[in-house]
């Protein structure tokens, strides 16, 4: 079941605050676009290394692809478009550059923010990312969260990436939580197709904008 979040101004500041999340036994959040404003610095990153290299990859395509992989990201749209390159590297490039370009000046998006920390240290939560650990860290410091979080899991940690449910299964295992109990945060239609695969009540960050 997907439902929008909660519009209403939020008075209080503790769980009491956000009482459509106090039934679930744990709370899963999405990073890039759920929890940190970042995909527009995202997609100026991909366009400097896309260029570079030749590669299209219009903004439209750029946000139907939130949340996978940047290496396979670089290999989809080299295959598309008929380019050999070496995915891996480009994929780095591009991480590297963001990392200097975007990471530190990451700003939260308040209203998923405000959720996360009426439940911190209330609830066990986690971070469920496509992005790379060095990525997913730098955002969460830069933003001064890192502590909230009792697991994170990236890229790096899982085999399939979303719209597999690997990445929020993983994330529900290390909390010690039953999926079926858990609530997920996400802003791309992978990540919502990741969190009902995995049997997690998923809630749409896009309706609270």
């Amino acid at each position: 079941m997907t439902t929008p979040a909660d519009k209403s101004p939020q008075a209080l500041s503790g769980p009491e605050a956000f009482p459509q999340y106090q039934r679930f036994e744990a709370l899963v959040f999405d990073l890039d676009g759920t929890l940190a404003d970042t995909m527009p610095a995202h997609f100026a990153s991909w366009s400097a290394i896309a260029g570079k290299y030749g590669l299209h990859f219009p903004e439209d395509q750029f946000y139907a692809w939130g949340g996978r992989p940047s290496s396979a990201i670089v290999q989809d749209l080299a295959t598309a478009q008929g380019v050999t390159l070496e995915h891996a590297a480009i994929a780095k490039e591009k991480e590297l550059h963001y990392l200097e370009h975007g990471a530190p000046a990451t700003q939260p998006i308040e209203p998923v923010l405000a959720i996360a920390q009426a439940f911190r240290g209330v609830k066990p939560m986690a971070i469920g990312t496509g992005g790379r650990n060095n990525q997913a860290y730098a955002i969460l410091q830069a933003l001064d969260i890192e502590g909230w979080f009792d697991a994170i899991v990236t890229a790096d940690d899982v085999a399939s990436h979303k719209p597999d449910p690997e990445t929020f299964l993983e994330g529900a295992r290390r909390l010690g939580a039953d999926p079926a109990r858990c609530a997920v945060f996400e802003d791309t239609d992978l990540g919502l197709q990741a969190g009902h695969a995995a049997g997690m009540h998923v809630v749409d960050i896009r309706e609270l904008l």
